[in-house]
């Protein structure tokens, strides 16, 4: 363990790699805050849209689509197709 801090060799009489993890950790704990202080006041919000037929076709959502979405090349945010009539 070579060019260890002075601070660190002031504070102990063995160093060792365990003792200066140690060292480190409690003089790191000291300046940045804990994951917990982090996330303390984090909230998170969950809102389910529905997507509608009319939705997609609205001229003013599918400028708003392309403005968010410049380079992806598309006509409509759908493809329409007839399809066959189910049977039972």
């Amino acid at each position: 363990m070579a060019s260890l801090p002075e601070e660190f060799l002031a504070e102990t009489v063995e160093p060792t790699q365990e003792r200066l993890r140690l060292w480190l950790h409690r003089r790191l704990e000291r300046v940045f805050p804990t994951p917990g202080e982090l996330v303390k006041h984090m909230e998170a919000t969950l809102n389910y849209k529905a997507v509608t037929y009319e939705m997609l076709s609205n001229p003013d959502f599918q400028r708003a689509v392309a403005d968010k979405y410049p380079h992806v090349d598309f006509v409509k945010p759908f493809v329409e197709f007839l399809a066959a009539k189910a049977t039972n």
